[in-house]
């Protein structure tokens, strides 16, 4: 409980500083004076977008990190219910998960999963994080704050998410946005508890020449685990246990566990900016005359530089576990980093005459630092002598020469994937309009692993408030290298599993 006390305290020091900055954001920022603007500084992302010349007072979108294409987003401004939230709930509408807000989750949809992240670990938090394609980038008139509480249940086992955003525009191409969201769920268990940060600047500089991306983010998801109930019978039959505890005082019903944290640390850096080629063209506007920019072909560049650490402490030995290979007490840490760049050549549909359809194509690169950092944490240097030696100074040592070596080489490695891909599509037709998008790894770890994605739309004569559809989506891909080798001081694993192979046809009728 100690522990337990200690590590609250340092969270909401540390979580006030961050909100506390938030707040500064928002009172010491130039305020920028609300104001009609002229046609001539409409931007170009804003024009082709805009239902007229009158333009939204509020902006949104976010980027298709596979086809870097902006998805345009309406504000969600819904009051009634809004409090009815839960992030997991986002993404599916049925998921398992263990009961309190920010516990570890899992869709009871297979499709709804999501597509496993750049760190497996992370998967089964993936709905409290914010990724680079959660971003919802905003053009704003004038400043918008927005401050979200949510909160319920008693002072024991209560949840509560405060959210804190400020979006402002410094210029009509110039914004900036700063998003603060934390989680803390006391769990109607003992040592259940979670503790979620998310802390996101982001900007962008939207010119009919030139278009810029960045985000800079934080996550920092932490839980205590408990390992569940010594005894079912005080959920299925509380009353015949002796001391008799009813279902109401849950948070007395003895665990396994105690004292031990699980946590994943995420940083990431992201950036994406396109530079336009293209000619001006004179567009008249009721009485004023435009010289508007037309892109023709753009050269684009994505930058994308993350950290992963996950880690597993417990301050105690205790029989829970079959098996401890390295130490009486767990500090298990397992971390990746990731360098990705990307450079991509566009050409916009509809405005080249040698190719009538859009069409991107890109080169990508992923240089990835593994580290088991489990084996760094060990005291004893005998763990990082030959097998031969080791064998003899290390008592009740129950690994094989080639686990062991293994896991040695595991503790620090470095390895590239490296992907060509290409996007073929019409959006802008008036009855058939298709997107076919292929990516396929030539080098690396992944080295033959693919996407193929086709989607085709249409509607038909006086139909044309229908929509007809049909996707397929094939793919492979290689495991990851964690799901392969794994070295703790519970769980050892050298696995040799096949490529997984998926493939998926859809079909769908749209209509009012």
């Amino acid at each position: 409980m100690a522990l337990k006390k200690r590590l609250l305290n340092k969270n909401r020091y540390r979580i006030s500083k961050v909100f506390a900055g938030l707040l500064l954001m928002i009172g010491i920022l130039p305020q920028v004076l609300a104001q009609d603007r002229k046609l001539d500084e409409i931007t170009f992302e804003e024009y082709m977008n805009a239902d007229s010349v009158q333009l939204p007072r509020l902006h949104e979108w976010r980027l298709d990190l596979l086809t870097l294409d902006t998805v345009h987003l309406k504000a969600d401004t819904l009051q009634n219910n809004f409090f009815n939230y839960n992030p997991i709930y986002r993404t599916s509408i049925s998921n398992n998960y263990l009961g309190n807000l920010g516990s570890p989750y899992q869709s009871n949809l297979y499709f709804d999963r999501p597509e496993t992240n750049e760190f497996v670990f992370l998967d089964v938090y993936r709905d409290y994080a914010a990724m680079p394609e959660d971003i919802r980038f905003i053009n704003t008139h004038t400043p918008y704050t927005n401050l979200t509480y949510y909160t319920g249940g008693a002072r024991t086992e209560g949840e509560d998410e405060l959210i804190v955003k400020h979006s402002q525009n410094f210029s009509p191409d110039f914004n900036i946005t700063g998003v603060g969201d934390y989680i803390y769920g006391r769990g109607m268990y003992d040592n259940t508890s979670t503790k979620h940060l998310a802390v996101s600047f982001y900007a962008s500089y939207i010119k009919p020449k030139y278009v810029l991306h960045a985000v800079a983010t934080s996550n920092s998801l932490e839980n205590f685990e408990n390992g569940g109930l010594t005894d079912d019978r005080y959920v299925n039959d509380p009353y015949s246990v002796t001391d008799t505890r009813g279902m109401n005082e849950t948070a007395t019903f003895p665990v396994a566990l105690s004292n031990t944290i699980s946590s994943i640390k995420n940083k990431y850096v992201f950036i994406n900016h396109k530079y336009n080629i293209g000619y001006h063209k004179e567009l008249i506007l009721a009485d004023t005359v435009l010289q508007k920019f037309i892109p023709v072909t753009s050269i684009g560049h994505t930058f994308k530089y993350s950290t992963y650490r996950r880690m597993f402490t417990e301050d105690s030995s205790d029989d829970f576990f079959a098996d401890q290979f390295l130490n009486s007490v767990t500090s298990d840490s397992i971390s990746r980093n990731i360098l990705n760049n990307r450079i991509s050549i566009n050409l916009f549909e509809g405005l080249n005459k040698y190719v009538p359809f859009g069409l991107s194509i890109f080169l990508e690169n992923d240089i990835i630092r593994d580290g088991n950092n489990s084996w760094n944490h060990i005291a004893d240097s005998s763990w990082n002598k030959p097998y031969a030696t080791a064998l003899t100074e290390i008592s009740g040592l129950s690994l094989d020469q080639q686990t062991f070596e293994n896991a040695q080489n595991l503790s620090n490695e470095t390895y590239a994937n490296t992907a060509i891909g290409g996007n073929l599509f019409r959006k802008k037709g008036a009855v058939l309009n298709f997107d076919a998008l292929g990516k396929v790894y030539f080098q690396g770890y992944r080295l033959g692993d693919y996407t193929l994605r086709g989607k085709l739309s249409t509607t038909f004569g006086t139909l044309d408030s229908l929509l007809f559809w049909g996707e397929v989506d094939f793919s492979r891909s290689t495991p990851d290298r964690f799901m392969q080798h794994y070295y703790s001081n519970h769980f050892w694993w050298d696995n040799n599993f096949d490529a997984r192979f998926e493939e998926i046809i859809k079909a769908g009728i749209e209509f009012p």
